[in-house]
C-alpha cells in the first residue's frame, strides 16, 4: 500500500514551509544597529527554460479502478481517497521540485537563505503566471523560497548571496513532467506542466 506522507500541500501562507536546500543558515550576516528596512515581498514565476524530466513511481498503492480513484493511508490509520490524476500530480510536483533545485545548485553561486517545496498556484498575485501554459489535474507546482532572517528587534541576520532577479532567471519557466506507474494493478504514465514559482519573503525570529 502506498502511504501518503502528508504531503499534498505544505505552503498555506507566504512562507515556504520546507527544509532550506543549503541545509542550514550557519553564516548569518553581522546585524546593523536599528531597525533595517524590509525588502518587498513577490511571487513571480521563473524565467529560465523549460526543462523535461520523466521518473517511475515503483511503490504499491491501492487504486480502485471502478472510480478511478487512490485510496490513501494517514499515519493514523485512517484512508481517504483522491481521484488518480489529482495525486499523481501532487506526486509529479515534487518530483518537479526536485529537478528545480538539481538546476539551481548548478545555475547560482550559492543557496544560503533559499527554500524549496511544494504550494498552491491558484492564489492571486503571481507574476507572470498564465494558467493556460501550464496543465495539471491540481493547483499546485514547485515553490522557491527567497528569504531574509530579522530579529525580533527588526535587524537583518541573515540573507541570500545572489540577487533575486538572478534566482527568477535560472528558475524554469516550465517544468514537463512525466510519471510512469508499474504496478499490479497497470502501467500508466500521467503528464503535467508546472511553472517554477519563486517568491521573496522575510521572516523575523521569535
Amino acid at each position: 500500500m502506498y502511504r501518503m506522507k502528508r504531503r499534498d500541500l505544505i505552503r498555506t501562507s507566504s512562507v515556504v514551509a520546507s527544509a532550506s536546500i543549503c541545509g542550514c543558515m550557519s553564516s548569518l550576516a553581522e546585524s546593523s544597529t536599528g531597525e533595517d528596512e524590509k525588502p518587498e515581498m513577490r511571487t513571480v514565476v521563473g524565467e529560465g527554460p523549460t526543462i523535461s524530466i520523466q521518473n517511475t513511481f515503483a511503490e504499491e498503492y491501492q487504486y480502485d479502478e471502478s472510480k478511478d480513484e487512490v485510496i490513501i493511508e494517514d499515519e493514523d490509520g485512517n484512508d481517504s481517497r483522491k481521484s488518480f490524476d489529482s495525486w499523481a500530480a501532487n506526486e509529479s510536483a515534487w518530483h518537479a521540485k526536485r529537478a528545480v533545485v538539481g538546476k539551481l545548485r548548478e545555475e547560482l553561486e550559492s543557496l544560503t537563505n533559499i527554500t524549496a517545496g511544494v504550494g498552491r498556484t491558484d492564489n492571486e498575485g503571481i507574476e507572470g503566471f498564465d494558467r493556460e501554459r501550464y496543465t495539471t489535474a491540481v493547483a499546485v507546482a514547485p515553490y522557491i523560497g527567497y528569504y531574509y532572517h530579522y530579529d525580533d528587534e527588526g535587524n537583518l541576520l541573515s540573507e541570500p548571496a545572489v540577487e533575486f532577479e538572478t534566482l527568477v532567471e535560472a528558475a524554469p519557466r516550465t517544468i514537463e513532467s512525466t510519471l510512469m506507474f508499474d504496478s499490479k494493478f497497470d502501467r500508466r504514465e500521467h503528464v503535467s506542466k508546472f511553472p517554477t514559482v519563486c517568491e521573496r519573503f522575510w521572516q523575523e525570529q521569535n
